[in-house]
């Protein structure tokens, strides 16, 4: 059985890059994590959890969050609340062959990106959820149902509390490329004690319901990712997300898409990873009076951590021997995160609308195994409103025993 012991001060970008999780390591494996941050505000998380292989089928994660103080990316989100509640994984997993079952509490991540993800990054608030996922030769399908249950400091009353999840995608590789298509619904029945099997069924198109059916409140998103790898060294990699716009044109409605694209690039002992992204205003949003139907969770994105109406840049530079620089610019306009798509009230810029502001972080570290430990540290800059200097430090120690 392996022990690790982690301590963690700031979780930038970067550090989630090589955060430890249970979703990480192997084997009957303990972990503990604490970090804190200092660089706009102060704040302070620990981390507790495990990997245990009950048989040689049947696999256990567990690992506890727990938040205080504020965030400088969400300064309005009660994060203590979130963190004591929601911020509680554990998954049993059964593995077969080709096939894999999980059920349990987690947060999926559901995009590719290394900096951005566009759909479910895998930080938000954790749901109970039922996913499996079917390999065969170059096919794969992959599906998720879960529940989201605002907790009392979100409920959006009068509205219902509690709304659905499902997902599915099917991928298909051959030789250097990959394609897959995602289709996602949030929902919800008029009658609250009722859910629509139809949407959890998971091998059935979702749209239709949407588009033929209206004894149903249903948000529907789209995601095509793309993989082609020309060289055992480069990955270009890409999604795509499209809110409802294709099918839903109104009246002085605006296009609610996003967009990725990025590399990855190994040669001579060095990695560098490069990504832009894109989201159009009034994504991940609804209707004011199916606003619980809008792609965010106890007051945390489901979409983008960088919310809507940005343009981002990000870069990572590392070299084998453990250092490495990290940078990003983020151009942000007025869309936020949760905000209400009230047809004939909507901005006609959808990029970067009204004044926008620019928000950069530029990081250099160093990481590297010393005497057993592995240690992380790194320093840099955070300009949001002013230039604010930021710093962190990890320590992990790995016991056998």
């Amino acid at each position: 059985m392996i022990i690790l012991l982690a301590i963690f001060m700031q979780i930038n970008p970067v550090m989630r890059f090589y955060s430890i999780s249970a979703d990480t390591i192997k084997g009957n494996t303990g972990f503990l994590q604490s970090a804190f941050e200092k660089d706009t505000t102060t704040w302070f998380y620990t981390k507790y959890g495990g990997v245990f292989n009950l048989s040689s089928d049947f696999q256990a994660k567990i690992s506890v969050f727990f938040k205080h103080g504020n965030d400088s990316t969400y300064p309005t989100y009660n994060w203590h609340g979130i963190g004591s509640m929601d911020y509680k994984k554990a998954l049993l997993i059964y593995i077969h062959r080709e096939f894999r079952l999980s059920v349990g509490v987690d947060a999926p991540k559901l995009s590719q990106g290394y900096f951005t993800n566009l759909f479910f990054s895998g930080m938000e608030p954790c749901f109970p959820q039922i996913k499996f996922i079917y390999r065969h030769k170059g096919l794969e399908f992959n599906y998720l149902s879960g529940q989201m249950k605002e907790s009392e400091s979100y409920k959006l009353w009068p509205y219902p509390e509690t709304k659905y999840f499902s997902f599915h995608s099917l991928a298909y590789s051959r030789g250097k490329f990959t394609c897959k298509f995602s289709e996602a619904v949030l929902f919800k029945s008029y009658d609250d004690n009722t859910v629509d099997w139809y949407l959890l069924m998971p091998f059935t198109i979702w749209y239709p319901r949407q588009a033929n059916y209206h004894g149903t409140d249903l948000n529907i998103m789209w995601m095509l990712s793309l993989i082609w790898t020309p060289s055992g060294d480069k990955t270009i990699y890409g999604d795509f997300i499209i809110d409802d716009a294709p099918y839903k044109r109104e009246k002085d409605e605006n296009p609610r898409v996003g967009g990725l694209i990025g590399l990855r690039w190994e040669s001579y002992g060095w990695t560098r990873i490069m990504e832009a992204s894109f989201v159009t205003r009034y994504t991940y949003s609804y209707y004011p009076d199916r606003l619980y139907l809008s792609w965010f969770y106890n007051g945390f994105p489901l979409g983008s951590l960088s919310g809507t109406d940005f343009v981002k840049l990000s870069a990572l530079l590392e070299h084998s021997k453990g250092f490495y620089g990290y940078g990003e610019v983020l151009l942000h306009g007025e869309g936020k995160v949760g905000e209400l798509f009230n047809v004939g009230h909507l901005s006609h810029r959808v990029l970067l609308s009204g004044k926008a502001e620019t928000n950069a972080r530029l990081i250099l570290g160093f990481r590297k195994y010393l005497f057993g430990t592995l240690v992380n540290l790194n320093l840099g800059f955070i300009k949001e409103k002013s230039i604010s200097p930021s710093a962190s430090l990890s320590i992990t120690k790995v016991w056998e025993l």
